[in-house]
């Protein structure tokens, strides 16, 4: 497959392929919408370039910028469908951005769900603050130690679940997959100490 060829199979996924470099990388982006599941996509830019003997797929346009290698040029047409075209990790009504995520593994998402803690609001506002605080410091160390990478930290992290039904819950994975929290909100008739 040629980059020309690559190109045309992105045009069919309704993403925009810009050639660049005089036809020696590829950049790929999408207007911004929200797909089947509600998941908003805001304009997203991913750049495919050749490097060496293997493809390189980098996203551009994320708070976590991600980049994966490929043998061929198949293989990374085949990743941006999934992204754009796949679909969620349904489990109880939780949509899952399983497609989103390739290095997600179906596996421990379902095993984070299986032990998933549920909390209050309150518990889960001071396991918010208690990651902020955690993550600054742990930033700023690897910043001195020139060590930071887009990847660190994944366990101060969290990505929120959206469900296909109404619930008086809300569901939150960290990054690494090692924990769900579901967050029971109050009720109108619950009064939250002060």
């Amino acid at each position: 497959m040629t980059l020309q060829e690559a190109a045309q199979k992105i045009r069919d996924m309704k993403l925009i392929p810009f050639l660049c470099r005089g036809g020696t990388m590829l950049a790929v982006a999408d207007k911004g919408r929200v797909d089947n599941h509600g998941f908003h996509d805001f304009g997203e830019v991913w750049r495919i370039v050749a490097e060496g003997d293997q493809w390189l797929l980098i996203q551009m346009s994320s708070g976590y910028p991600a980049c994966y290698q490929f043998k061929t040029l198949e293989e990374v047409v085949a990743l941006l469908e999934r992204i754009f075209l796949g679909e969620p990790l349904n489990i109880d009504g939780w949509l899952f951005p399983l497609h989103r995520y390739p290095y997600w593994k179906e596996s421990e998402i379902r095993d984070a769900y299986e032990h998933a803690r549920t909390v209050l609001w309150v518990t889960w506002l001071e396991i918010q603050n208690e990651c902020v605080l955690n993550f600054k410091f742990a930033f700023e160390k690897m910043q001195e130690d020139g060590t930071y990478h887009w990847m660190a930290l994944p366990e101060y992290k969290f990505y929120s679940i959206p469900h296909v039904g109404e619930t008086d819950e809300k569901l939150f994975l960290r990054l690494d997959l090692k924990a769900i929290y579901k967050v029971k909100s109050l009720k109108k008739d619950e009064v939250m100490a002060p």
